[in-house]
């Protein structure tokens, strides 16, 4: 509750933080697009996506998302980056099967289905973009791009096993000075576990919610 009042807030006053960071071209981006109906994000973090792909945007290796729902935050990558492919990736179906440690930080639980989005729908919305929809579990759907290297990768996939199953894929294939960027740490007790367990380095946590590690 507390969490969709203070999100509910920072969209009614979008505004505010565009001149504040003085970014027209992300300003565009959420003045054109009604992102706020397509992603559980706020412009905080939307804003920390578009920040990451403008910085490695003189890096070799294509874009990944893990975690699209209705394709907000993917919206937000491909209006910011027209020259790498970006690869997406969701069950839409809902998470999968959720851990013991799939707790949230102001309370409740994560549950298996929640999420759920429409592979068609979102589809649609991204098909005039550089992109490619891989629909099912990642990384079992990862097979057409185990050879490729990374740049930026984004994930919001909510639950331990998720995360943890796409750093260990993804890490290996980042160029030097690629980011990985991730949602809900340390909203999510098991985003943050997996990212304590896989990355002893130095972890960059943003506001609101998001961890940044760069290889």
């Amino acid at each position: 509750m507390i969490k969709e009042m203070i999100d509910n807030l920072l969209w009614a006053k979008w505004w505010v933080l565009t001149s504040f960071y003085q970014k027209q071209d992300f300003a565009y981006i959420l003045g054109i697009t009604k992102i706020d109906k397509v992603t559980t994000s706020n412009p905080i973090d939307l804003f920390n996506v578009y920040s990451c792909v403008k910085a490695t945007k003189y890096l070799d290796g294509d874009i990944a998302e893990v975690g699209v729902y209705k394709g907000g935050s993917a919206k937000v990558i491909t209006l910011s980056e027209k020259r790498r492919h970006i690869h997406l990736f969701d069950t839409f179906e809902g998470l999968p099967e959720v851990s013991k440690h799939d707790t949230k930080q102001l309370g409740g639980t994560f549950c298996k289905g929640d999420f759920k989005s429409s592979f068609e729908v979102v589809n649609e919305y991204l098909k005039q973009h550089n992109v490619t929809l891989y629909k099912g579990l990642f990384p079992k759907t990862a097979e057409p791009i185990k050879y490729k290297k990374f740049s930026f990768v984004y994930l919001d996939v909510d639950i331990y096993s998720s995360t943890k199953d796409a750093l260990e894929f993804f890490w290996p294939r980042m160029v030097k000075g690629g980011i990985i960027l991730s949602h809900d740490y340390p909203n999510s007790h098991g985003v943050k576990k997996a990212f304590d367990e896989f990355y002893k380095g130095t972890k960059l946590e943003l506001m609101d919610k998001q961890v940044v590690i760069i290889k």
